[in-house]
């Protein structure tokens, strides 16, 4: 089946980083054989996959609103998932260029991206868990590591280094973040006290969860989520 790749209407669009998708001579491929979508990042003015970009949204009201889920009506503006990329985008309002009309932003937009992303991420682990694609505990998280069935290895901020370590030997080929969550906040998504490490089961849900992990990862910097042992 050829590709479709799909074009633009007009370069305004490309410039402003809007929801219009963007022609690529090498388009990413889904399952399906359809090209993943490209937007402009509003900040970068280059265009990649969505993976690693958040989308915003006007509200009724002309203010800036994030759309993590990208299910929101009207025209998006789309920033590479970086603080350095939101602040810029922030400071310089470059939103009212990409929606072409005055953009009102929050005082705490930032702050507030941050936090959503974070309780969405948290909310997948718990969803993760609910259906069986996800395990916690150092014993359970490396029975799947030894059994090929761990997609993604998070483990808590305040996890001690030998146990991260010793864990993570097993899984140098797996994507690993360490510095996104304490084991308080992952522990109240398994039903526990703390849970210090969690694996996410290979499958369509860990592709979700990882796309959030690396946006939330980006947000958090200036460490970059890390694969293999530290």
């Amino acid at each position: 089946m050829d590709q479709e790749i799909l074009a633009i209407d007009t370069a305004d669009d490309r410039d402003a980083g809007s929801d219009a998708p963007v022609t690529a001579s090498e388009p990413a491929i889904r399952s399906g054989g359809k090209p993943a979508p490209e937007r402009r990042c509003i900040v970068r003015r280059d265009s990649g996959a969505t993976d690693c970009l958040i989308r915003f949204v006007l509200d009724p009201e002309g203010v800036v609103t994030p759309d993590l889920a990208e299910k929101l009506p009207g025209r998006g503006a789309w920033v590479t998932a970086r603080t350095d990329d939101l602040a810029t985008a922030i400071d310089r309002n470059l939103f009212a260029k990409s929606f072409r009309q005055p953009a009102k932003i929050p005082d705490d937009l930032a702050d507030r991206v941050h936090e959503l992303m974070r309780a969405r991420t948290l909310d997948w682990l718990a969803l993760a868990r609910r259906a069986g694609q996800a395990v916690s505990g150092y014993d359970k998280v490396s029975d799947w590591i030894n059994q090929d069935n761990a997609a993604i290895l998070i483990q808590a901020r305040d996890a001690s280094d030998k146990g991260r370590q010793k864990l993570a030997q097993g899984a140098s080929d797996l994507p690993r973040y360490i510095n996104l969550f304490d084991a308080a906040e992952m522990g109240a998504r398994f039903g526990r006290d703390i849970a210090v490490h969690v694996a996410i089961a290979r499958g369509s849900m860990a592709k979700q969860i990882k796309r959030d992990l690396e946006r939330l990862a980006g947000l958090v910097g200036p460490q970059p989520p890390v694969t293999g042992p530290p």
